[in-house]
């Protein structure tokens, strides 16, 4: 008798001892395949995979009869059945979770944060429920149905599903960032086309306003060409023409014996070639608008000069006008000016004993107002002589001019001489 219960306690024994070798190799296995497992969940994109993934590795730990995963819904914060082994327990397991929702145990279980073992719903079996949960939030929820009740299991068997699910619910919120990544970078990408299509048919449209601009620019060049020799033309034409004038006026001159007929045509000779200068001025340069003063008065006073050094009349002029840019419709007006008050000195000053000396200058007046002044060495104006009343052509005609066509005022100096002081705004 003592015998049999010696060989039956042996057998349990080694019954015992086989069981815990297995179950220790399993460990071992499942504990060594967890780098491998680490690195497939990773790589993974379904929840699903994952959790076949997972579901085997607990199956060499712990022989479930039934093992189910369920997912939390982000939206709803619902619990949604994802896996469950066999297939067909599909409609026990839900049936058990709806129990367990109903009597607090799932809300226990969350908050336990590790394996909780409890009764079905018919008292026949147990339920093992742990967590599928990282740090940060609950993922969701692991039920295995145990084959016996009264079979207990190591707890290093808890211990390492526990490692498994807290593995596996890392991976699916990695699987969930990544998901996110992706969207975002769908969306980036998605941003960037639109923005490249937006960039191409901008640089289309702006390509096709630079050809237009180029090819207005062009035509508007082409226009102001031509109108730059349309008014060279013009200003050449003019010249001419008062040249033309003024050689049949020194015609008519050569044919008079009159003096004061030949003395008038004279003058009225000199006033044309006055205007004429300005016109010749224009024709040799680019700018319609302004001409140089400076070259303006050299033209104008050399001409004079021909004209009285053929009279014999010996005199000096001087100008200083540099930097002063006269408008064209001041142009005439003050070549007619110097000419008529530049001929009454080559004709009236007569200093004793010396040439004519005439200084003609023009400045800027507190930037509002031009400033000439006419002066010669010369005996000066007679005394009963009003340029205001004189009945003289080329006075009044100098008085005009600048009070009325140039909206100026002068003033007449006599000291060792005459100096007209002419002031009209800019």
């Amino acid at each position: 008798m003592n015998q049999k219960n010696d060989s039956a306690i042996d057998a349990i024994r080694n019954s015992h001892l086989e069981e815990n070798r297995r179950f220790t190799q399993n460990a071992l296995e499942m504990v060594l395949s967890m780098g491998d497992f680490q690195k497939e969940i990773n790589s993974q994109v379904s929840s699903e995979r994952l959790f076949r993934e997972a579901e085997t590795r607990i199956g060499k730990l712990i022989p479930f009869r039934t093992i189910a995963f369920y997912l939390v819904d982000q939206k709803s914060s619902d619990l949604v059945l994802s896996l469950c082994h066999p297939a067909k327990k599909k409609p026990y397991i839900k049936k058990q979770i709806e129990f367990l929702i109903d009597k607090g145990f799932i809300a226990w279980a969350i908050r336990e944060r590790r394996g909780v073992t409890i009764y079905s719903k018919d008292q026949k079996r147990q339920l093992f429920l742990h967590v599928v949960s990282t740090y940060s939030r609950v993922r969701g929820m692991f039920i295995g149905v145990l084959p016996k009740i009264t079979q207990s299991l190591p707890d290093a068997s808890y211990e390492l599903l526990s490692i498994i699910l807290r593995s596996t619910a890392n991976a699916i919120e990695s699987i969930e960032y990544c998901q996110l990544l992706e969207e975002q970078r769908t969306k980036i990408k998605k941003a960037h086309d639109e923005l490249d299509l937006k960039i191409q048919e901008r640089t289309a449209e702006l390509k096709e306003i630079n050809k237009k601009l180029r090819t207005e620019i062009l035509e508007r060049k082409q226009a102001e060409n031509e109108i730059t020799i349309l008014l060279k033309e013009i200003h050449h034409r003019v010249k001419n023409n008062m040249q033309v004038v003024a050689s049949l006026m020194s015609l008519q001159a050569d044919k008079s014996s009159d003096p004061n007929v030949i003395n008038e045509f004279r003058e009225t000779e000199i006033r044309v070639q006055s205007m004429a200068v300005v016109h010749e001025i224009i024709y040799r340069t680019e700018n319609f608008s302004q001409i140089l003063f400076q070259d303006y008065l050299e033209n104008l006073v050399d001409h004079l000069l021909y004209v009285y050094t053929q009279r014999k009349i010996p005199a000096a002029i001087k100008i200083d006008a540099k930097n002063i840019n006269l408008k064209i419709d001041h142009a005439v007006p003050c070549g007619l000016i110097v000419a008529e008050l530049v001929t009454n000195s080559l004709k009236y000053a007569k200093p004793e004993n010396a040439e004519i000396e005439i200084r003609i200058s023009a400045t800027y007046d507190n930037d509002t107002h031009f400033k000439m002044t006419i002066a010669d060495n010369g005996c000066g104006l007679p005394m009963d002589v009003d340029p205001l009343k004189t009945k003289t052509l080329g006075l009044q005609l100098v008085t005009e001019i600048i009070t009325d066509q140039m909206e100026g005022t002068f003033s007449v100096e006599q000291k060792q001489g005459v100096c007209w002081v002419i002031k009209w705004p800019i």
